[in-house]
């Protein structure tokens, strides 16, 4: 292998791998009191894009915040404008644990998949591709408009599916 292969190799693993943030919530998870340190679950940030108001259910700040924070050092979350880009495997193992935020975020994955193949509508999947590989390479709010829209065609292409049913 060449300077320029390696090189690009090594591009390419820090833009897109997530190894060094999945190894850091597994590190603070069993070494320390982890990521989070008792905070409320950081998935239901999402929850701030709603038009009702559950300040009551949602995280103060994206798990990119905290993890950020830690591994600069600070004890309590510190939103610096900037932060690591972390995704589904990384932000499950912080809240839920190392065996069950793996097996969560697997499953995840996988009903995301199960759902948009089943559809057997080519727009579906491609969105569907689109929002699996975005769920493990970024967070959420970073692509909260490409993930509504799965939402959204996922279920009216389900409640279309059911209303077309004969009985």
């Amino acid at each position: 292998m060449n300077e320029s292969s390696s090189q690009f190799y090594t591009d390419i693993r820090v833009d897109y791998g997530r190894d060094d943030v999945i190894k850091m919530a597994i590190y603070y998870q069993v070494n320390d009191d982890g990521i989070l340190k008792g905070q409320s679950n950081t998935h239901l940030y999402l929850l701030k894009f709603l038009p009702i108001n559950l300040k009551a259910l949602h995280s103060e700040y994206k798990y990119s915040i905290y993890a950020t924070s830690k591994l600069i050092g600070y004890n309590t979350p510190v939103d610096l404008g900037w932060g690591m880009t972390t995704g589904i495997f990384d932000e499950s193992i912080s809240n839920y644990g190392v065996i069950f935020g793996i097996l969560l975020s697997l499953i995840v994955l996988i009903l995301v998949c199960r759902l948009g193949d089943s559809s057997k509508n080519n727009l579906i999947i491609i969105l569907t591709y689109i929002t699996g590989f975005l769920l493990m390479i970024l967070q959420a709010t970073s692509f909260i408009f490409i993930l509504f829209l799965w939402i959204i065609s996922i279920i009216t292409f389900y409640l279309f599916r059911i209303s077309r049913v004969e009985y």
